[in-house]
């Protein structure tokens, strides 16, 4: 929810939702809420864009999904440029740190 706080999902299993690039969810955490970005279809797996609500990680990870735009290595907001950052929907925490 921002550098200090952070959520607990709940269910729990929403913890499991693995980043994209190309997300089809977005993790609202003003509102506690999940909203997605686009139709997703039956079967298809959720992912967000993990740099929406971490703005450092405390560990970086290669991204494998595969997007044609894909970042390539992920470890937070801080690190992204805000051309890159301006295509994704940002948690409110996230736009105040770079000013959007």
């Amino acid at each position: 929810m921002d550098e200090q706080q952070h959520i607990l999902l709940d269910p729990d299993v929403l913890q499991y939702i693995n980043h994209s690039c190309a997300p089809n969810v977005y993790f609202d955490t003003d509102n506690l809420t999940i909203v997605t970005l686009r139709a997703i279809q039956k079967g298809e797996e959720l992912m967000f864009f993990y740099p929406s609500t971490e703005w450092s990680m405390a560990q970086g990870f290669r991204c494998v999904c595969g997007n044609q735009n894909c970042l390539q290595y992920i470890k937070g907001a801080e690190f992204l440029s805000h051309s890159i950052l301006r295509r994704y929907r940002l948690a409110n925490h996230i736009m105040r740190k770079i000013s959007l």
